[in-house]
């Protein structure tokens, strides 16, 4: 058991001095990326300190240009995000305008069909308007049937004003559908049912 112990214990620290050693060489790795990269800005750092005191009139000049420009992208950069904001409200707005135009049209039906519900006639058809002033008139009317009085004339009823004369037509007008409507098709249906002249 002790044995086996040791073992166990050697295999752990045989473990542990290899992950040292990784840890070491990577951080010597790490120290001589460091030692370049330091070098290649101090390197770039001169430069930077050149220019500047070579073109230090011109960075004058064109320093209200970069402020400006700085000043305009976060300005931009709050208008895009202004533009977002009401993209998506115009969004929601025109769903909620579609909704509202599809209610609206539930409800104009629904009020259509009300109205044509209301106005549908319950009972029978009522004559219209005017109609209670026609008389209601045969299919067929024989003018054998009525009578004409005719005015006496010498040369026809003599000189006796108290006799009428009776004219007998045989043949017989087929009236038609006569239009509740119109006042002159009454009228001339009227004068054709009965014609009676005074006697001179």
């Amino acid at each position: 058991d002790e044995w086996k112990f040791d073992a166990a214990w050697q295999e752990m620290l045989n473990h542990a001095t290899k992950k040292v050693m990784e840890a070491e060489h990577a951080k010597a790795e790490s120290g001589r990326e460091h030692q370049k990269r330091a070098t290649l800005y101090n390197a770039a750092e001169q430069k930077v300190q050149m220019l500047e005191q070579k073109l230090r009139r011109n960075i004058i000049k064109s320093r209200p240009y970069f402020e400006e420009k700085a000043v305009c992208e976060s300005s931009l950069a709050a208008q895009k995000q202004r533009i977002n904001e009401l993209q998506r409200a115009i969004s929601a707005a025109k769903s909620q305008y579609a909704a509202s135009l599809r209610q609206l049209e539930a409800i104009s039906e629904e009020i259509h069909l009300r109205r044509k519900d209301k106005n549908t006639p319950k009972g029978p058809r009522e004559p219209g308007v005017g109609a209670e002033l026609v008389p209601s008139l045969p299919d067929e009317v024989p003018l054998n049937k009525l009578s004409v009085s005719v005015p006496n004339t010498p040369s026809h009823c003599g000189r006796d004003k108290d006799l009428d004369c009776r004219v007998d037509v045989d043949d017989t007008l087929s009236l038609g559908s006569v239009s509740r409507a119109t006042s002159s098709v009454v009228s001339d249906s009227e004068d054709q049912e009965e014609v009676t002249v005074s006697s001179c």
